[in-house]
């Protein structure tokens, strides 16, 4: 094991980012590691860690009108971290590593919004995928949270439901990222 991560393509923030732009909003992506290639016309920020995202995101957010957060950043980090190489004991198979929670950057952008500021979230869910995104929703105070499972991981097209801040469903769309991420920036709120 060389490191831990929470992988992510970066299609679906490529797809909003072109969907973003071609409805005349000014983009920022705050991306973690990924080998895509992003819009031309978006302002790129490249980070690596989850705390590194959260400083880029909470950085820019308070001259933003929205927040779409579609990466993947990860739940917890280990609790040291080691520069150089852990050598294999003789005397032990088995290494435990501590894990902590990080930042939960929507949520932190939730409690930070001011009027007229809007954000959409991403569930990804495998189990009581309604419940579990409802409470996510409510937790980290998004006006949509767009519910979607494993299979949209690395994936060109992708099935997600939208439910809004009452916790209705108010969409739900089949097809490639670009369609779905079109459908995402057509929501009312978002209206400029």
């Amino acid at each position: 094991m060389r490191y831990f991560s929470n992988g992510s393509s970066g299609q679906m923030g490529r797809a909003l980012a072109t969907a973003a732009i071609d409805q005349g909003y000014e983009v920022i992506i705050v991306s973690g590691p990924v080998s895509i290639e992003y819009p031309d016309d978006a302002t790129v920020v490249r980070v690596v860690s989850t705390q590194q995202m959260h400083d880029a995101v909470m950085n820019v957010w308070p001259e933003c009108i929205g927040l779409i957060a579609a990466a993947a950043p990860s739940d917890f980090r280990p609790a040291q971290y080691s520069k150089s190489k852990i050598k294999k004991s003789s005397d032990s198979d088995r290494l435990s590593i501590e894990m902590v929670s990080n930042v939960d950057i929507v949520a932190e952008a939730g409690k930070r919004k001011s009027e007229g500021q809007w954000t959409i979230g991403f569930a990804l869910e495998t189990d009581n995928a309604i419940e579990n995104a409802l409470a996510k929703l409510k937790r980290k105070n998004t006006d949509f949270i767009v519910l979607n499972d494993p299979t949209a991981i690395d994936a060109n097209e992708s099935s997600v439901r939208i439910i809004d801040g009452d916790g209705e469903i108010t969409d739900s769309i089949s097809g490639s990222k670009q369609v779905i991420a079109a459908r995402i920036l057509a929501l009312k709120p978002l209206e400029q």
